[in-house]
Protein backbone atom coordinates (compact mmCIF):
# COMPACT_ATOMS: atom_id res chain seq x y z
CA UNK A 1 0.00 0.00 0.00
CA UNK A 2 1.03 3.74 -0.72
CA UNK A 3 0.56 6.60 0.46
CA UNK A 4 0.67 9.70 -1.95
CA UNK A 5 1.70 12.22 0.86
CA UNK A 6 0.86 15.21 -1.82
CA UNK A 7 -2.27 14.90 -0.87
CA UNK A 8 -2.15 14.57 3.09
CA UNK A 9 -4.24 17.31 4.86
CA UNK A 10 -3.65 18.89 8.04
CA UNK A 11 -6.38 20.18 9.48
CA UNK A 12 -6.21 22.22 13.10
CA UNK A 13 -8.54 22.10 15.95
CA UNK A 14 -8.64 25.31 18.18
CA UNK A 15 -11.31 23.56 20.39
CA UNK A 16 -10.86 21.74 23.43
CA UNK A 17 -13.00 19.55 25.89
CA UNK A 18 -11.48 18.15 28.87
CA UNK A 19 -12.58 15.65 31.15
CA UNK A 20 -11.65 15.27 34.85
CA UNK A 21 -12.27 12.10 36.85
CA UNK A 22 -9.45 12.23 39.07
CA UNK A 23 -10.13 13.89 43.06
CA UNK A 24 -8.41 16.94 43.94
CA UNK A 25 -5.39 15.76 45.96
CA UNK A 26 -4.27 13.76 42.79
CA UNK A 27 -1.28 15.12 41.09
CA UNK A 28 -3.36 14.15 37.66
CA UNK A 29 -5.44 16.47 38.69
CA UNK A 30 -2.87 19.20 38.72
CA UNK A 31 -1.47 18.18 35.49
CA UNK A 32 -5.16 18.55 33.78
CA UNK A 33 -5.46 21.76 35.48
CA UNK A 34 -2.49 22.99 34.47
CA UNK A 35 -3.16 21.73 30.97
CA UNK A 36 -6.50 23.57 30.62
CA UNK A 37 -5.18 26.54 31.69
CA UNK A 38 -2.26 26.84 29.16
CA UNK A 39 -5.16 26.02 26.30
CA UNK A 40 -6.72 29.04 27.87
CA UNK A 41 -4.27 31.07 26.19
CA UNK A 42 -4.91 30.09 22.47
CA UNK A 43 -7.82 27.56 22.29
CA UNK A 44 -11.32 28.17 22.65
CA UNK A 45 -12.21 25.41 25.40
CA UNK A 46 -15.53 24.99 24.99
CA UNK A 47 -16.13 22.60 28.19
CA UNK A 48 -14.43 21.04 30.98
CA UNK A 49 -16.57 18.43 32.49
CA UNK A 50 -15.83 16.74 36.02
CA UNK A 51 -16.92 13.15 36.53
CA UNK A 52 -16.66 10.15 39.22
CA UNK A 53 -14.08 11.60 41.71
CA UNK A 54 -13.63 14.86 39.74
CA UNK A 55 -16.52 16.28 40.99
CA UNK A 56 -15.21 17.21 44.55
CA UNK A 57 -13.31 20.12 42.49
CA UNK A 58 -16.69 22.06 42.90
CA UNK A 59 -16.94 20.82 46.91
CA UNK A 60 -15.43 24.48 48.10
CA UNK A 61 -15.89 22.92 51.25
CA UNK A 62 -13.40 19.90 50.62
CA UNK A 63 -10.15 19.95 52.97
CA UNK A 64 -7.27 18.58 51.70
CA UNK A 65 -4.42 17.32 53.88
CA UNK A 66 -1.62 19.48 54.96
CA UNK A 67 0.95 17.34 53.22
CA UNK A 68 -1.19 16.66 50.04
CA UNK A 69 -0.51 19.39 46.86
CA UNK A 70 -3.59 21.56 46.88
CA UNK A 71 -4.52 21.92 43.70
CA UNK A 72 -8.08 23.77 44.48
CA UNK A 73 -6.30 27.00 44.56
CA UNK A 74 -5.12 26.07 41.00
CA UNK A 75 -8.23 25.94 39.74
CA UNK A 76 -9.72 30.15 40.10
CA UNK A 77 -10.60 29.87 36.28
CA UNK A 78 -13.16 27.45 36.77
CA UNK A 79 -16.52 28.81 37.17
CA UNK A 80 -20.00 26.73 36.94
CA UNK A 81 -22.65 27.21 34.17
Amino acid sequence: MFVDKTQVEIILVNSLAVIVTTPPHSNLSVTALDYIETALNGVDVIGVFFYQDGVMHADTSIQIASDEFQSLPLATFIQPI
